[in-house]
């Protein structure tokens, strides 16, 4: 796979014109092939939309970075912050019954979304975490809801500008 990555970057998205050095980390540190179904973990890195389910696709690498590099560049984002609310497994589940959402009512239902958010999302997590191009803000997520709120803005150093408006 490693060879496929390398590939991906030198013939797929460079040729494209995804140039940005962040970007281009961000391709080399991910591995597709964890997010990818085990029938298509071969073509990972391949210039395809991969189904993920019955109305979800992976999209292709080239238009992923696409994405990417636009939105960045649309929102003049060269220092991307990540805001993380953490919240407990426990925490989640009570959450989730009380809510009671018909996708909420099955213990088995609920633990397969938070596996899928273990194998799924706690790597990506883990690169923006390590990953220096980014800054990283793990905040609270089960204190109340104004809390919360505060952590977010001090997080993004907006505490003190809305203090002077």
């Amino acid at each position: 796979m490693v060879n496929a990555k390398i590939n991906m970057i030198k013939q797929q998205l460079r040729p494209s014109g995804i140039l940005d050095s962040s970007i281009l980390s961000l391709f080399e540190q991910i591995s597709r092939e964890a997010f990818t179904p085990e029938p298509f973990k071969a073509i990972a890195y391949a210039d395809y939309m991969i189904p993920l389910s019955k109305d979800q696709v992976m999209l292709s690498p080239i238009l992923e970075a696409k994405i990417l590099d636009s939105a960045l560049d649309f929102y003049d984002r060269n220092e991307v912050e990540i805001i993380y609310l953490n919240v407990s497994d426990e925490w989640a589940i009570d959450l989730m019954h009380k809510r009671r959402r018909a996708d909420d009512i099955k213990d088995h239902d609920i633990l397969s979304r938070l596996n899928w958010f273990k194998m799924n999302v706690s790597p990506v997590l883990d690169y923006f975490r390590a990953h220096k191009s980014f800054k990283f803000n793990e905040i609270n997520g089960e204190q109340p809801i104004e809390q919360v709120h505060q952590d977010i803005l001090k997080a993004l150093d907006l505490d003190k500008e809305l203090d002077e408006l």
